[in-house]
């Protein structure tokens, strides 16, 4: 997430951050503007902004995040350590995704997916990973 000077006499407003002349601008966008001085490569952009490591004693159904939070990430990766079903935003979606231990997937998530249902055939462990876009 880059740092710029904005050196031109016009006010810069992006989506996620505003600059007037001589003010500084940071953004997730890497941006080639004339007038836009790039100053730092701070505050650096996270690729992956929370791991949820989810540990089954038995064939079980669990929810992720269990916290109340929602998954805020554009790409979730789903890493399986026992045979598992992703249930998005509810257990009793019948358009659940079967993962197989020792396979990794990505899902895209275009704020379709608030949370996870997670549905084991056994014991392991399955991380959820959500990732930048």
């Amino acid at each position: 997430m880059p740092t710029y000077r904005n050196d031109t006499d016009i006010t810069w407003i992006m989506a996620d951050a505003t600059a007037a002349p001589g003010e500084l601008l940071e953004t997730v966008k890497i941006l080639s503007v004339d007038g836009l001085v790039k100053i730092s490569d701070e505050p650096y952009y996270p690729l992956t902004i929370d791991t949820h490591v989810v540990d089954f004693g038995t064939a079980e159904t669990i929810e992720v995040p269990d916290t109340g939070d929602l998954l805020r990430a554009g790409v979730i990766r789903i890493k399986a350590g026992v045979d598992v079903m992703i249930k998005p935003n509810s257990d009793s979606n019948p358009f659940g995704y079967l993962i197989s231990s020792g396979e990794e997937r990505d899902f895209l998530n275009d704020r379709t997916i608030e949370t996870l249902f997670l549905e084991s055939t056994g014991s392991g462990q399955v991380t959820v990973f959500e990732l930048s876009k």
